[in-house]
């Protein structure tokens, strides 16, 4: 009876002290527009951004993918078309 209580109160403690971090939670990932916005540009084109001179300005790469994270393709379609 001793090392049925005795297994029972350590398996009890062992639980209290196992940290509650250990059981981490996923990471909630965010795209990336940027990615989003080269990868967009080199399946229209067949060439990369920075092949086709596109990187000068990294804010409108930000534009052109904000675009297509939303879904809103021809709009992006059009962005590329004013580089």
């Amino acid at each position: 009876m001793r090392r049925k209580c005795f297994r029972t109160l350590l398996c009890a403690a062992a639980l209290l002290l196992f940290p509650v971090s250990a059981r981490s939670l996923p990471e909630r990932l965010s795209p990336d527009p940027v990615q989003a916005a080269n990868d967009f540009i080199t399946g229209l084109t067949g060439g990369s951004p920075a092949a086709l001179g596109y990187t000068a300005d990294a804010s409108d790469l930000v534009s052109i993918g904000k675009l297509v994270l939303e879904g809103r393709h021809g709009e992006a379609m059009n962005k590329v078309g004013e580089f």
